[in-house]
């Protein structure tokens, strides 16, 4: 199967290794792709893991579950990335997901922003 995040790499050589634990992030954008796929595939102990430890305990995981499972997920579009890098502790990346909610085409465009720490992205 082709990774939801159009990379246009298999799901197994491009976020599930991420998702999935086998090897952590190596960049922002890497990072932010591997928590899309994550909702495309209801993957909801990853995304909860890949939030900031300053921020986990402010999740709403019903809501996101909720999300994840009844949406249709159809496209990511990263707009752009700056820093984040293998090299970078902090990182920023504009992107549009599109979906399907409730019978409703809809799309989610956010500035996300990413910090390393011990060489995890967050």
């Amino acid at each position: 199967m082709n990774c939801p995040c159009g990379s246009e790499k298999t799901y197994a050589e491009c976020c599930e290794p991420v998702i999935k634990g086998a090897r952590v992030a190596a960049t922002a954008e890497e990072m932010m792709r591997a928590r899309y796929t994550a909702y495309t595939q209801v993957e909801m102990e990853f995304l909860q893991g890949s939030l900031h430890p300053d921020h986990q305990g402010n999740n709403d995981s019903e809501g996101a579950r909720d999300w994840a499972e009844n949406s249709e997920w159809h496209s990511l579009e990263v707009i752009e990335t700056r820093a984040g890098g293998p090299d970078d502790d902090t990182g920023r990346v504009e992107f549009v997901a599109t979906y399907t909610h409730e019978e409703k085409e809809q799309s989610y465009h956010e500035v996300a922003e990413f910090d390393k720490v011990d060489g995890q992205w967050y």
